[in-house]
C-alpha cells in the first residue's frame, strides 16, 4: 500500500482504502439535505479552524462538487463559473492523500472545459500550494493575507482542443450502444457488471463483499415477473475504453459485443413496476448509459400500461438520491433495515435505512 494512502481501518470501517468506493458528483443548493451537510462539513473542517463561522455569500452562484465514500461525505469544492474560480476545497482529515482532492479538482476542470473555459483560478493557502502545483497550477504574484494566513493566487491553463478531441473520441466509442433483454447466457456478465458497479457500496458489509452472485442473478432472471435490461458495446470499443477483459472478468464478447450495463425490471402490480441493480461498467460511466437504461425501463412500463415506477435506495448513498431526483423520482416513505440482517453491517452504519422512491409515468396506455 502506498505511503500516502490511508491505512485501515478507514473512516471508522474495518476496510482498507479502495478508490472504487469513492463517488464524485455535482449538487446544487436545491439538493437541500446534502447541501446542508456540505455547509456543516465546510464549517467543521475548513472555516472554523481559522476562526470563520460562515462564508456562504458565493454559494448560490457556485457549482458544488462533492465526494462521498464509506457511507459519509469526504470532500467538497465550490466553483464560481463567472469568475472561473475554484474555492472552499476541503477533504476529510481521515482520508487526505488518497486522491479525493485530486478527483474534485478534476471534476471542476471537466465542468469548465465542457463550457468552453480555458483556465481555472484559485486562492491557495500557503501549505496547499505544492498540492496545486502537482496538478499544473502556477502561482501568480506575491503572497497576500486572508483569514490570517498567507495565500497565493494560482491559475491553470486548460487545453480546450485536447479536451474536445477526447470527448469526441469517447462519444465515438460509445456511439453503438445497444439495449436488449437479458438471456440465460448473460448470467456471468450480469453478475460481474453488478458487482463492479456496487463495489462502491461494499462498505455496508463487515469486511466488504460482493453485491450478488451468479446463483441469485440466475434466480432473478428466471422469475416470470422480472427481466434484466442490458446495454452492450462492440468488443473493440469496450477494449479501447479500458474495460476489464476476458471471461474471468465476466466480459467475454458474445457475437462481437460486451455487456457493459444492466437494470433489473420487475412487474410489481397492475399499476406499478420496479427497478433495481442499475449498474454500468466504470469505464463507461459518465456517458448517460444509466439514464438510457432507466428510460427504457420506464418505456416498457408504459407499454405494459403501468402508472408509476418505483425503486429503493439506501440512506448512506446520498448521490443516488441526487441522481434519481434529476430523473423525476421523489422520496416517499422509509423503511428500516431488517433487524435480523443488521449483523452484517459495519458498526457505524447500523442506523442505515431504506428510502422508497417513485415516479408517475404519464402516457401509460
Amino acid at each position: 500500500m502506498a505511503a500516502d494512502v490511508p491505512s485501515p481501518p478507514v473512516l471508522g470501517t474495518n476496510l482498507p482504502f479502495d478508490p472504487t468506493m469513492l463517488s464524485f458528483f455535482r449538487i446544487t443548493p436545491s439538493d437541500t439535505a446534502l447541501y446542508e451537510q456540505t455547509r456543516a462539513f465546510r464549517l467543521e473542517h475548513l472555516l472554523r479552524p481559522v476562526g470563520v463561522d460562515g462564508w456562504w455569500h458565493l454559494d448560490d452562484t457556485s457549482q458544488h462538487f462533492v465526494c462521498v465514500g464509506y457511507g459519509q461525505l469526504v470532500g467538497v469544492v465550490l466553483f464560481d463559473p463567472e469568475r472561473r474560480k475554484l474555492h472552499q476545497m476541503v477533504v476529510h482529515p481521515g482520508i487526505r492523500g488518497a486522491g479525493v482532492g485530486r478527483g474534485l479538482v478534476s471534476r471542476v476542470e471537466e465542468f469548465a472545459l465542457a463550457r468552453g473555459m480555458d483556465c481555472v483560478e484559485l486562492n491557495a493557502r500557503h501549505y496547499a500550494v505544492p498540492f496545486y502545483e502537482k496538478l499544473g497550477y502556477v502561482k501568480e504574484g506575491e503572497a497576500f493575507q486572508e483569514v490570517g494566513m498567507d495565500h497565493y493566487r494560482m491559475c491553470k491553463k486548460l487545453d480546450l482542443a485536447a479536451a474536445s478531441e477526447a470527448r469526441a473520441a469517447q462519444a465515438a466509442l460509445l456511439s453503438d450502444v445497444q439495449l436488449r433483454e437479458a438471456v440465460d447466457t448473460d448470467v456471468a456478465a450480469l453478475t460481474s457488471v453488478i458487482n463492479e458497479a456496487y463495489r462502491v457500496e461494499c462498505f455496508l458489509k463487515r469486511g466488504g463483499g460482493d453485491r450478488t452472485d451468479e446463483a441469485e442473478v440466475a434466480s432473478l432472471l428466471a422469475l416470470p415477473e422480472a427481466t434484466f435490461l442490458v446495454a452492450t458495446l462492440p468488443a473493440e470499443a469496450y477494449a479501447a475504453l479500458g474495460g476489464p477483459g476476458g471471461a474471468a472478468a465476466g466480459a467475454a464478447a458474445v457475437d462481437g459485443r460486451v455487456l457493459v450495463g444492466c437494470l433489473l425490471y420487475k412487474r410489481k402490480s397492475a399499476e406499478a413496476a420496479y427497478f433495481g441493480m442499475l449498474s454500468v461498467r466504470r469505464c463507461c460511466q459518465g456517458a448517460s448509459l444509466s439514464r438510457r437504461l432507466v428510460d427504457r425501463a420506464e418505456a416498457l412500463a408504459r407499454e405494459e400500461g403501468r402508472e408509476r415506477m418505483e425503486l429503493v435506495i439506501v440512506s448512506c448513498r446520498p448521490e443516488l438520491a441526487v441522481f434519481y431526483s434529476r430523473l423525476g423520482y421523489k422520496a416517499g416513505h422509509t423503511s428500516p433495515w431488517p433487524e435480523e440482517g443488521k449483523h452484517v453491517l459495519e458498526e457505524g452504519l447500523r442506523d442505515t435505512y431504506f428510502i422508497h422512491l417513485s415516479k408517475p409515468l404519464g402516457g401509460a396506455s
